[in-house]
């Protein structure tokens, strides 16, 4: 049979399969084959479970998760300034007020990542590639019938520390990695835990120490793993109307189906994205927040598809034209018609990947003086083929409140949960309404 297989197609299949091994692909019979298999195929009949209720009901995870670190969480201690916050939180990285973000805010704290760290990629118990082998093809039944979102092993930023002012969270140092880096370190988390729920079915309680997750302190340790911060806006559009909405307040809230690269089959706001430079070789003033805001924020509202991929060599996305032009429009020009502000951070309890909170409050009536016929134009990542999955909400604190409470928004004829890190910048809008939106 060896004879029979050419190396170059050996190697392609063993890239693809890394379970598979030369000796297994040359057994001699049909019958030893599928025998040898046997082992991997059950270890993945397993995981595809596991990381099934994964992406299928995270909200179940998530209440094991913080009943986990209930004991060092402050904001299941009272030491939170936001209530019912679903993140977990130290002192001072929920901000007492919101900061206003500008292009130049962050200045004074910036400094270049440090280059060269490395991260082990965890493993599925049984398999042998990394779990970002495995994500895709044990995730989605339904691949064939559906888009999926590419997945894009590039450059991002993982925290190494917290920058704080006054006590309060201002921002982070990084370390430079990978995307895949964060997969294999973080997300891996939430197969592990779906693991042990599904094993532990009739127990109760909190689960032990997990081999990956580790100890409940562990999760403050952005040492042991890729912490790539997710920049959450919740954007709320003042004096806006559409054909079929009134002119109004309004927030933006998107309906993540099985085919989002992660948090599947939730409501989260809009734009949000990884925290990472434009470009390979990133520097200095990438790592600012702002500039992951204002990038996400025409990326997906706007469908400016060119900021998506990274470039090989550093380029400032500013200076494309058509997004300079928006840009002066939004947020540098003499009469800015947008102000983002900065709530502060926390970590998801699944995969303990830090969440940057943020609201972006945008005057339609001042776009409306600037531009003639600007529409927003939503991106691949909102739209399913021709189906848009934002929804509009009318602005006001009850309603915040309602929509981070979860299932009211529905993808089919499911209602869906509110993502953590949604749900905190509904709330951190919500408690800070007066501030935002009165001064």
């Amino acid at each position: 049979m060896s004879d029979s297989v050419p190396p170059v197609l050996m190697d392609w299949v063993l890239t693809l399969f890394p379970d598979l091994s030369g000796s297994w692909l040359t057994v001699g019979t049909l019958q030893d084959f599928h025998r040898t298999g046997k082992r991997i195929q059950l270890a993945r009949d397993r995981w595809r479970r596991s990381i099934e209720l994964f992406v299928n009901d995270r909200r179940r995870l998530e209440n094991v998760a913080r009943a986990y670190y209930k004991d060092v969480d402050a904001s299941q201690n009272g030491l939170c300034p936001l209530k019912d916050i679903r993140l977990l939180t130290q002192r001072g990285w929920i901000r007492k007020r919101p900061m206003l973000l500008e292009e130049n805010t962050e200045r004074s704290i910036l400094r270049s990542p440090e280059r060269g760290r490395t991260f082990p990629h965890l493993k599925l118990a049984g398999l042998t590639g990394s779990y970002i082998s495995y994500k895709g093809s044990l995730t989605y039944r339904k691949r064939r019938a559906s888009k999926i979102e590419p997945q894009h092993n590039g450059e991002i930023f993982c925290v190494s520390s917290i920058v704080y002012s006054e006590g309060d969270f201002v921002g982070f140092h990084y370390n430079l990695a990978h995307y895949y880096d964060y997969v294999n370190t973080c997300e891996i988390l939430g197969a592990e835990l779906a693991d042990w729920i599904i094993e532990s079915e009739n127990l109760t309680g909190r689960p032990p120490a997990l081999p990956y997750r580790g100890k409940p302190e562990h999760a403050f340790d952005f040492d042991t793993r890729a912490c790539y911060p997710g920049v959450n806006c919740l954007t709320v559009f003042k004096n806006y109307s559409e054909s079929r909405i009134p002119t109004g307040n309004y927030f933006l809230l998107h309906k993540r189906d099985e085919t989002q690269l992660q948090a599947q089959n939730c409501v989260h706001v809009l734009p949000a994205g990884g925290h990472q430079g434009y470009s390979k070789g990133s520097q200095l003033e990438d790592t600012a927040i702002w500039r992951t805001v204002v990038r996400e924020f025409f990326e997906e509202l706007f469908d400016k598809e060119q900021l998506y991929r990274q470039p090989e060599s550093w380029e400032d996305f500013l200076a494309y034209p058509d997004v300079r032009r928006l840009a002066d429009v939004f947020f540098l020009g003499a009469n800015p018609a947008a102000a983002v502000y900065l709530h502060g951070f926390g970590l998801d309890p699944i995969t303990l990947k830090p969440e940057v909170l943020l609201t972006i409050v945008v005057d339609w009536a001042k776009v409306l003086t600037q531009t003639t016929g600007l529409r927003l134009t939503f991106n691949w990542e909102v739209k399913n083929r021709a189906l848009s999955r934002h929804a509009w909400a009318k602005l006001s604190k009850s309603e915040l409140i309602r929509q981070a409470n979860g299932l009211v928004q529905s993808i089919g004829d499911s209602y869906r949960h509110t993502l953590p890190a949604a749900s905190a910048c509904m709330i951190a809008t919500a408690e800070n309404y007066d501030l935002l939106f009165t001064t």
